[in-house]
């Protein structure tokens, strides 16, 4: 996760085999907020082997 205007990822889960992520917005400032995904072949030796994101607003 980051904030739109801070090129900084925060991990916020580790590898897992857990498909879903509940996040509560109370308290976060408006704007934007990118959540990323960094998948990984459970057999593969890459770091990740696919990246995604996508932006939320929170107002």
């Amino acid at each position: 996760m980051r904030v739109g205007t801070d090129p900084k990822w925060v991990l916020i889960r580790g590898y897992q085999t857990i498909a879903t992520y509940d996040w509560n917005s109370t308290g976060a400032a408006a704007g934007t907020v990118y959540f990323g995904v960094w998948a990984k072949d459970g057999h593969s030796s890459n770091s990740y082997d696919a990246i995604a994101s996508t932006p939320v607003t929170v107002t």
